[in-house]
């Protein structure tokens, strides 16, 4: 089984992200505080031996996924897109 980690790959996609997201107040207060979570996140992951994968998040390709998916800007739908783009990879 991969797991996803959607990846927020600067503070300014951080930032659309947030500024649009159903879940704003879910969000860190800054892209760094996002990122040091993320990288703790990732560190217990690895050391259980669970296979992940980073998936950029880019807004653009965000908004042109949820055109046809009909999902929402939320910590669901974001897990969805990256799940969507690791089998774009993966197959």
């Amino acid at each position: 089984m991969l797991v996803t980690l959607p990846w927020y790959t600067s503070a300014v996609e951080y930032e659309r992200f947030r500024a649009a997201a159903d879940d704003r107040s879910d969000f860190f207060d800054s892209y760094e505080d996002w990122r040091q979570a993320a990288l703790r996140h990732e560190q217990r992951a690895e050391s259980r031996g669970v296979p992940l994968v980073r998936i950029r998040l880019r807004w653009d390709e965000f908004v042109a996924w949820q055109a046809i998916s009909n999902a929402r800007n939320n910590a669901e739908g974001r897990s969805e897109f990256a799940d969507w783009r690791a089998s774009q990879v993966v197959g």
